[in-house]
């Protein structure tokens, strides 16, 4: 009897949980891998969150690169960083409809010019952050918080790109959903620099912004002007002196726009956490 060498197995790694969810605020069905601390099942406290967006293809990466630093504390090398829930949100689709789903999701405002720059593309929905916001805030949130131990006082997100311009458009809202910001080459420029508008609109009304964010920006961005907005946003927030506000902006000028994710992932976490 022939005895097979390869065995498949299960592809979600130790201590990682999937489950579909659906909105519907945004009328869609997400998938969500949730990756819990190596000291869940034999304690009873509660965890920080970092929800992880693009989770289909930001997920692996994340969740493997925490467990691994917590490792550190094992061996006398101290903790950089608390042990923490992981919660990746994704679609489990294919490239280009990943693409096309993400811009409704994350973007604030309809821009009926942007195709990726690529003219073959055209993009069948856009401006719907209000909407996956509500469904973060309404639906999913409450639901993670029924079945994990979740410490409501520290959400986190890590973001890239797209993502990112999500994850500001949501830090700018009255009442922030997160407290901790990783915003990977954040596509601030979207809609002609809206989200320069949206910050000029919250000072407006607000002297606080009570959290801290870990921008990061290569020295070879997609497009020409990519590196010189990030670096106008951030300077904006740092000009406004927010009470209870911190940030910082780290520049790799070796990387790329996709490169730089894993590297600006650990340095933004341990800064997040100094």
């Amino acid at each position: 009897m022939k005895t097979e060498v390869l065995q498949r197995i299960s592809t979600l790694q130790e201590g990682t949980q999937g489950w579909t969810f659906t909105s519907q605020q945004v009328d869609d069905v997400f998938t969500i891998r949730v990756a819990l601390p190596a000291s869940y099942e034999r304690s009873e406290q509660s965890y920080p969150v970092l929800y992880v967006l693009d989770g289909d293809r930001s997920f692996g990466l994340a969740a493997s690169t925490i467990a691994y630093i917590n490792l550190g504390s094992n061996f006398g090398m101290g903790k950089q960083i608390p042990e923490m829930i992981v919660v990746g949100i994704g679609y489990e689709r294919g490239v280009i409809p990943w693409l096309f789903t993400r811009v409704r999701d994350f973007t604030p405002t309809v821009d009926p010019t942007f195709n990726y720059n690529n003219p073959n593309f055209r993009i069948p929905v856009s401006g719907k952050a209000e909407a996956f916001l509500s469904c973060l805030r309404e639906e999913l949130m409450p639901a993670l918080k029924s079945q994990y131990r979740i410490d409501p006082a520290l959400s986190m997100v890590a973001s890239h790109s797209m993502a990112g311009l999500f994850a500001l458009y949501a830090m700018l809202q009255p009442e922030q959903l997160f407290q901790k910001y990783l915003a990977v080459c954040p596509f601030v420029g979207w809609d002609n620099n809206i989200l320069f508008e949206l910050e000029e609109r919250y000072a407006r009304a607000h002297q606080e912004l009570q959290v801290e964010v870990f921008f990061a920006i290569t020295g070879h961005e997609p497009t020409p002007p990519y590196r010189e907005e990030v670096q106008a946003f951030f300077e904006r927030l740092q000009q406004r002196q927010y009470r209870n506000f911190r940030c910082h902006l780290a520049l790799y000028l070796e990387d790329n726009h996709f490169s730089v994710w894993s590297k600006a992932f650990i340095d933004g976490l341990v800064y997040l956490f100094k």
